[in-house]
């Protein structure tokens, strides 16, 4: 599995990661620095590598990196699967960030949880 981190959820991503139990196999977590324009050679290497995708942002998902990333990999015929974590086209409610991240599944141990769902072939949740 590939996991791509936009922005502050590169290390939620790395520590989620480094959480992992032994038997869950390590995904390669990726810093996509650019959400614009796409990094086209970096998405032509995971079609052939990964058969899973992760994309997370702190961010809304409806229209986000993760659209872009599904769009792009759609088109050129990626046949894995590909799931996204990010905020929900709907009202947050006030909180600190970390109690905020736990809330809406942003959290490293949150994130964790996701891949091991992955993993295990359940469904995930885009939160």
């Amino acid at each position: 599995m590939a996991i791509l981190a936009v922005g502050s959820m590169v290390g939620e991503a790395m520590k989620a990661v480094s959480s992992l139990r032994t038997n869950v196999p390590r995904p390669l977590v990726i810093n996509a620095r650019f959400i614009k324009p796409i990094d086209e050679r970096m998405l032509r290497q995971i079609l052939q590598k990964f058969d899973a995708v992760l994309t997370i942002e702190e961010g809304i998902l409806s229209g986000g990196f993760g659209s872009s990333v599904l769009g792009w990999l759609t088109e050129h015929g990626y046949g894995g699967r590909v799931y996204h974590l990010g905020i929900a086209d709907e009202f947050v409610d006030h909180g600190s960030r970390k109690t905020l991240l736990e809330r809406l599944g942003l959290s490293a141990s949150k994130i964790s949880e996701a891949i091991i769902q992955i993993h295990s072939g359940n469904e995930v949740r885009s939160v």
